[in-house]
């Protein structure tokens, strides 16, 4: 899991996000449920990600769940409602 967490996040880096995804999507699966400080480290970077390449909005639960409100959910609905300036 660290591995492939490092690994993301160089590609994190190296603009290759499409790998980035796969790698961060990985370590996701592999950290145990109850680490969640880790997979909120994953999410920050793998939420991102997702809403760039994919398009892909995250969940309030999700949010909720890893304390990410502050940082995301703003951001998630500017992007939702198209405003740019937000």
């Amino acid at each position: 899991m660290t591995y492939r967490f490092y690994m993301g996040m160089l590609a994190v880096w190296d603009e290759s996000f499409d790998r980035a995804d796969t790698l961060l999507t990985a370590a996701l699966g592999d950290c145990h449920a109850e680490y969640t400080g880790n997979r909120r480290r994953i999410l920050t970077a793998l939420v991102p990600i997702r809403m760039y390449m994919r398009g892909t909005l995250p969940t309030p639960a999700l949010l909720e769940r890893y304390g990410l409100q502050g940082p995301f959910e703003a951001l998630a609905a500017a992007f939702k409602a198209g405003n740019v300036a937000a």
